[in-house]
């Protein structure tokens, strides 16, 4: 498949000199809703088993535009919770699938005031098809190969703050850097910790209740890494009865998502994000589709508390 100019512009950010480095930064728009894909100290603010589902297509029209899948599941138990976690993603030659198990442990502080700390372990598997490249050079050493079946490890961790109308976490969703080299044609995997590459992530959110039908959710998310800008999310949500809600998200790199999610049974939400972002001097839609379905537990032994959701 021939790839446009703008595509492989798009690859030169994540394949540069011959090298593949594992993501360790989220790119999900609504990830108030369930946070427990990244966050695994998130499962111990849950009262009840959840399944969530989330697609993501970034750049509609761009041929080789990043897309994201992922699953998680989450069953919170008297004071400790699990998780499971499978995400792919992929943009342009380059997949990624990524593969997580979380244990959460959460401490009572006062009336309604928890303190949940949480840990994931697993992988990343690469996949990146060089030789799908077309090239102006035949025989281009760098674009004759294929890197399959890399894995490599690696780690979460999180401390989550809840009460009824708050919360406030710092987590970080990927411990180690990973990086594949090219050489002579084959793979050399080097997997290390790296402060100065740990992307490090604050997330808060308030509930306003604005009458007895209707409240106002505001969060924000922060990313700081070492030598780059810190960014930030900010979103603010329009809440009904908690069956329905729209909102909009801002990015400190300029982007904008309007945001929304219905209640279709009192089980099942659904979640919708629509952004626009400009690439040099064109725009670009991306969309974002999430399922989340919560089975509801009786368990008299775990106290049950919300923290706020969108």
């Amino acid at each position: 498949m021939k790839l446009p100019i703008k595509i492989i512009t798009i690859i030169l950010f994540v394949t540069i000199g011959g090298r593949v480095f594992s993501q360790n930064y989220i790119e999900i728009g609504q990830y108030m809703y369930h946070q427990a894909f990244f966050n695994p100290s998130a499962i111990g603010s849950y009262n009840d088993i959840r399944i969530a589902g989330l697609v993501r297509q970034q750049w509609v029209g761009v041929d080789g535009a990043p897309r994201v899948y992922s699953v998680n599941a989450s069953i919170p138990f008297e004071k400790m919770g699990l998780g499971f976690t499978l995400t792919q993603s992929e943009i342009g030659v380059h997949k990624e699938t990524r593969v997580f198990a979380s244990y959460s442990y959460r401490l009572k502080l006062q009336k309604n005031h928890y303190l949940s700390f949480g840990i994931s372990g697993g992988g990343v598997l690469q996949n990146v098809d060089y030789s799908s490249v077309i090239t102006r050079e035949s025989n281009d050493d760098l674009f004759s190969a294929d890197v399959t079946s890399t894995f490599t490890p690696d780690f979460q961790l999180g401390i989550y703050y809840f009460m009824p109308r708050f919360y406030f976490s710092i987590f970080i969703p990927s411990m180690l850097t990973s990086e594949v080299r090219l050489v002579g044609g084959e793979e050399d995997v080097t997997t290390n910790f790296d402060a100065q590459q740990v992307h490090l992530y604050f997330q808060g959110g308030y509930e306003y209740p604005l009458s007895d039908d209707f409240h106002l959710n505001i969060s924000m998310l922060i990313r700081y890494v070492s030598s780059l800008p810190v960014e930030y999310d900010l979103n603010a949500m329009l809440g009904w009865k908690g069956r329905l809600g729209v909102g909009f998200s801002y990015r400190s790199r300029k982007e904008f998502f309007a945001l929304f999610n219905v209640g279709l049974t009192e089980h099942l939400k659904l979640c919708y994000a629509y952004q626009n972002s400009s690439i040099v001097h064109d725009h670009f839609s991306s969309h974002e589709v999430m399922l989340i379905y919560a089975f509801k537990r009786n368990n008299k032994r775990r106290i049950r508390i919300q923290s706020p959701r969108f």
